[in-house]
């Protein structure tokens, strides 16, 4: 290269576009290291790696709670194990090296890796249990047996919350007055929903959602169907955030409708999924069949019940759906009826009240 008349050597220019190589790496490098530093700092804790829950005090004892990769139950354990107590706090990590607890679902396929951890199983399945003194059970159901031991009930419908973006516990604390009510019963445009991915768990209650969407919609009015199970409407493709997750996107998908078929997969005491609220928080009126206990658990002068003894026919719940769709004033005053007859939120839908209960359990495993 010849500059002003003179000719640059070449091995000047190789000495320079090395360096000019050699520069441009070490900056990338800089770079992807301030990258990963950064991520792993600002990580969320429901992202994986480690994340600490509970209170921390000078003289207290680290508990490392292992989960494992992409278990289900992940969400819910921050929740359940934010702990306040002095002798304990507790640190969530996913897989770490060694553990005092692991714990898992039915998905979690880790729990090999800790063979003297204490076990803690998450059963998000209608199953009673009766437990064992070697582990702790957390189920979904309330335990049948009084002599039941280690078996933590905590409902389904709190897991979900968990996972939810759109929408809190402290949501379900509505209160419309008679106009706001009925701003909201003029904007209903369809009749009512059902959105099941499966039609039935077993071949005798799992049934019962259809045998009712079938009375219905033969007897009064066609009821939309969302999901699988008998899909005869398509729900909308798009779904604004932050409705658009698995939990959140059938809140979206019922605003249109009056009422909400929300029948759960079986009848069990305290088995009470996401599928009520998902109805509530749409401002519908939801038509429950489920757990026996629901007047324990809700006002349900909020909700239509169709938990009838008997042959189970549903002759008085269908006649309260059609009194409320051919009067506006009873829907209404239906969407008024606070879902908590004191108006707040009850210790069933509360972490601190399961978290408090779990420590108790988990003390003689901390001790020895």
């Amino acid at each position: 290269m010849m500059i002003g008349g003179w000719k640059k050597p070449t091995g000047m220019l190789l000495s320079c576009r090395v360096f000019q190589r050699k520069w441009t790496s070490f900056v990338l490098f800089i770079l992807v290291l301030f990258l990963v530093f950064k991520l792993f700092l600002f990580q969320e804790p429901h992202g994986g790696g480690t994340a600490v829950s509970g209170s921390h005090f000078a003289n207290s004892s680290k508990v490392v709670v292992a989960y494992c990769r992409g278990d289900w139950a992940r969400d819910g354990l921050f929740q359940l194990f934010n702990i306040s107590d002095n002798r304990w706090y507790f640190v969530l990590e996913e897989e770490p090296t060694s553990a005092t607890l692991v714990a898992h679902s039915a998905w979690g396929t880790c729990t090999g890796k800790y063979p003297n951890a204490t076990k803690i199983f998450i059963d998000m399945e209608p199953n009673t249990h009766r437990g064992s003194e070697n582990h702790i059970t957390v189920s979904t159901v309330r335990p049948s047996d009084a002599l039941s031991t280690n078996v933590l009930y905590v409902p389904y419908a709190l897991w979900s919350f968990a996972e939810r973006k759109a929408a809190s516990t402290s949501d379900l604390l509505r209160t419309y007055s008679y106009s706001e009510a009925e701003q909201k019963f003029k904007e209903k445009t369809k009749f009512a929903a059902f959105a099941a991915r499966y039609c039935s768990r077993d071949n005798k209650q799992g049934e019962t959602r259809t045998r009712f969407f079938d009375m219905v919609s033969t007897k009064y009015k066609s009821v939309d169907a969302l999901g699988n199970c008998r899909h005869n409407v398509d729900p909308p493709t798009q779904v604004e955030p932050p409705f658009d997750n698995h939990r959140d996107m059938v809140i979206s998908w019922y605003r249109p409708y009056k009422f909400t078929l929300c029948f759960e997969n079986t009848q069990l005491m305290g088995y009470i999924t996401e599928k009520l609220f998902n109805g509530l928080l749409a401002d519908t009126v939801p038509i429950y069949w489920g757990t026996p206990d629901i007047d324990e658990l809700v006002n349900t002068d909020a909700i239509i019940v169709c938990n009838e003894e008997g042959d189970n026919t549903f002759h008085s719940c269908i006649d309260e759906l059609v009194a409320l769709d051919r009067n506006a004033s009873l829907w209404i005053q239906k969407l008024q009826a606070p879902l908590f007859r004191n108006g707040t939120l009850p210790l069933w839908l509360r972490w601190n009240f399961y978290s408090e209960q779990l420590l108790s359990m988990l003390e003689k495993f901390l001790q020895t």
